[in-house]
């Protein structure tokens, strides 16, 4: 009887609907420079490259055409700056949650306008921010809030 039940639960299993496992965020480090673009499935942000972050202003080129630059900069001490570069032609936004050490929380994250630059700041020593959850959404300048 036992191996019947085994079998049984086994065959369970095997034809049970698979879940996909969620989309890796993007994680990046103060210092560097991201530049990604939203999946084809719209799910995750995809890393095209990574490298140090400018050190003067200017010295970061707009981004390429359907493509998002985060950089990812220490400024005033401790406090924190996130630059974000839409090169999409519609509204860019997304989740970020932010981590110190094993402690993280989420914050929140303003709309970037089509070929628009946003910047984020914050006062606290972040290690290190997740992004994730992007979305692309139709709308000119005007397509800006605050989530």
């Amino acid at each position: 009887m036992t191996l019947i039940a085994n079998v049984f639960a086994a065959l369970l299993l095997a034809l049970a609907p698979q879940t996909a496992a969620a989309p890796s965020p993007l994680t990046i480090a103060p210092g560097e420079m991201v530049t990604a673009r939203v999946s084809d499935d719209g799910a995750s942000l995809v890393e095209i490259s990574r490298g140090p972050a400018p050190t003067e202003k200017g010295d970061a080129a707009k981004p390429a055409e359907n493509t998002i630059r985060f950089i990812f900069a220490r400024a005033n001490g401790d406090q924190r700056m996130l630059s974000i570069q839409n090169g999409y032609d519609r509204a860019f936004h997304f989740a970020a949650r932010m981590f110190l050490g094993k402690r993280s929380a989420p914050t929140s994250i303003c709309t970037i306008p089509p070929h628009l630059v946003s910047f984020e700041n914050w006062q606290d020593p972040i290690d290190r921010l997740e992004l994730s959850a992007p979305t692309l959404a139709a709308g000119g300048a005007g397509a800006f809030g605050c989530f």
